[in-house]
């Protein structure tokens, strides 16, 4: 019979009032007539969007000479899953359900095909690896958070203490050097500024003669 997931389509489109009959999307790209297709191969080689692309073309060739199946090589967006070891990929949708009448009789190298309703299997893995991937960011960042802490505890306090010992040693002197500095300043002012007046005018006699 039927399957149940067009029986659902179709009357969603009935209550909605949409006329004709429910319009097949591509389950890669949401693209409207495009069917979405899976490549596997009986040999247990993982299919390569090149092995796509040359069954595709190949088993396109051979359907025209013949006269009721020909189909175009059109291949749309491939997407590749190297843990199930198959392919999926997009055509239209004439041509897809020409492919598989096509394909069924004909030996393609080990070469499997098949119309997806839906991906939800590669969506819950998708989301899962997401998961993953954030438990070992988190545990990455506790991991160095760790190396830390620990550096700090075999850190001895003494050893921190003579830092800041150190550096407070050294600001003083620098202080204090300052301190010397601005008194010396200070002081040769005060010697210019207590000159005796007849010093001075001693010294403006013997430049003028």
């Amino acid at each position: 019979g039927e399957p149940a997931e067009d029986i659902i389509a179709k009357c969603l489109a009935a209550i909605s009032r949409r006329a004709g009959g429910v319009e097949s999307r591509s389950l890669l790209t949401g693209e409207g007539g495009l069917a979405t297709i899976e490549m596997s191969n009986t040999t247990g080689r993982p299919v390569t969007p090149g092995d796509v692309m040359y069954t595709i073309s190949k088993l396109s060739r051979m359907s025209k000479q013949g006269d009721d199946l020909g189909f175009d090589s059109d291949v749309g967006k491939i997407k590749s899953n190297a843990q199930t070891g198959v392919a999926v990929f997009d055509v239209g949708v004439d041509d897809a359900k020409k492919l598989i009448d096509f394909s069924k009789d004909i030996d393609a190298g080990g070469a499997q095909f098949r119309i997806l309703r839906e991906l939800e299997l590669e969506r819950d893995q998708t989301l899962e690896e997401g998961a993953l991937m954030e438990e070992e960011e988190v545990a990455a960042e506790e991991a160095v958070d760790a190396d830390v802490d620990a550096v700090e505890e075999d850190t001895p306090a003494a050893m921190v203490e003579a830092v800041v010992t150190v550096v407070e040693v050294e600001d003083a002197e620098v202080e204090e050097a300052v301190e010397v500095e601005d008194t010396i300043e200070v002081m040769t002012i005060m010697e210019v500024a207590e000159v005796p007046e007849d010093r001075v005018a001693e010294e403006d006699t013997i430049m003028m003669e």
